[in-house]
């Protein structure tokens, strides 16, 4: 049989290989037995084009027809190995959660943004249930998805596929009940690229502020690139970011420390720390985090 690309659902970090895993060319990568310890070495397979022998691991449906009258948002989004940084995860048993937290199903085989869906419950061992009125073709019957659900503190990551769909007002699919659940933190350090505007502003008052770009964000902090050379270690400034938040953009106010400063060019490379983080502003910055880590929002 031929071999296909590797996806992260044939992959079940800190346990054996059940298959070799080889290079574009054919040549041998990892071999049966090896233990991928993180997610970092999954997207440096996944970067690197890795291939597996199709019959060692599930089906690749081909590219579907649309069904449902079906729309693809076809809106471009950068490859999930870019996005995320500073990741531990382990198995888990998948959570018994309430009605409500968001899904995100995305096709393991594309790069389209991937569909939203509301928890609504499960029947154990058998199918999850989600609710979803979009009528993209990756709620077809039979679909491979990646999922990705964030509950608590935590993101959960899983392979399924649809079993049944419900073409009612409810828009209610069942969901293959996971093998395999891989439960990620979000704890402070848990980085993502991000490039949105932000201002920064001394708090001595001797600036009107500047305006730049950050690089990357997490609850603790942020990479910002400025125009011009205009801080220096150790001072307080404050914040306000901007974030994409339900189609608009949302502004954030908090309290930072420049911890680190760089030339880039004629302006400075800044490493922000968050030192005062009102409850509301992190939960804005936790659900960026998220929608950043799963696939969506096109950054």
């Amino acid at each position: 049989m031929a071999r296909v690309k590797l996806s992260p659902g044939d992959v079940v970090i800190g346990k054996p290989l059940r298959f070799p895993v080889y290079a574009p060319d054919g040549s041998l990568l990892l071999a049966p037995g090896h233990v991928i310890e993180s997610i970092e070495q999954v997207n440096t397979l996944l970067k690197r084009d890795a291939r597996v022998d199709g019959h060692c691991v599930a089906p690749r449906p081909p590219v579907p027809d649309k069904v449902f009258g079906g729309v693809t948002t076809g809106a471009p989004t950068e490859s999930e190995e870019a996005l995320h940084r500073g990741i531990e995860s382990t198995t888990a048993a998948f959570p018994r959660m309430p009605q409500g937290p968001e899904l995100q199903l995305a096709d393991p085989e594309r790069s389209d943004i991937p569909v939203r869906a509301i928890w609504v419950g499960m029947l154990p061992g058998i199918s999850l249930l989600v609710s979803s009125q979009s009528q993209s073709d990756l709620l077809r019957i039979g679909q491979l998805l990646d999922a990705t659900a964030l509950y608590g503190r935590y993101i959960y990551r899983f392979s399924t596929r649809v079993l049944v769909r419900d073409p009612g007002p409810v828009g209610v699919v069942h969901l293959d009940y996971p093998q395999e659940t891989q439960r990620i933190p979000i704890r402070r350090h848990l980085r993502v690229s991000a490039n949105l505007p932000i201002r920064l502003r001394q708090n001595d008052g001797s600036t009107a502020g500047i305006d730049g770009r950050t690089l990357d964000l997490s609850l603790s902090g942020a990479k910002v690139r400025l125009p011009r050379a205009a801080l220096a270690s150790g001072e307080y400034v404050s914040v306000v970011l901007s974030l994409p938040f339900e189609n608009r953009a949302r502004q954030i106010n908090l309290g930072g420390k420049v911890r680190k400063v760089s030339p880039s060019g004629s302006g400075q490379l800044i490493g922000l720390e968050f030192t005062s983080v009102p409850s509301e502003v992190q939960g804005y910055l936790q659900a960026f985090i998220f929608e950043a880590y799963s696939g969506g929002i096109a950054m």
